[in-house]
């Protein structure tokens, strides 16, 4: 199953996704810009997270329990068996 949040700047989206998460889900998030990127990797993530934008790519997705992306960098085969999106 896959749950998507969505709202207005602000609203804790990301806050929620990741506090409902718990360790045995696969998630994703998704942002549209490099900098939301890097700044929810370095908050929400560990060290087996995966981190892909247009440019660079950092771990393993197929391992990771947690992908950060921007949206250019997500592809329809990558949301099978993602929980949380």
């Amino acid at each position: 199953m896959i749950k998507i949040y969505v709202g207005p700047t602000g609203c804790g989206k990301t806050y929620q996704a990741f506090n409902r998460l718990n360790k045995r889900m696969k998630a994703m998030y998704l942002a549209p810009c490099r900098q939301l990127v890097y700044e929810s990797a370095m908050k929400y993530g560990n060290s087996r997270s995966h981190v892909a934008t247009s440019d660079l790519k950092i771990g393993d997705f197929s391992k990771a329990p947690i992908s950060f992306r921007t949206y250019e960098a997500c592809h329809e085969k990558d949301l099978i068996n993602i929980d949380i999106l």
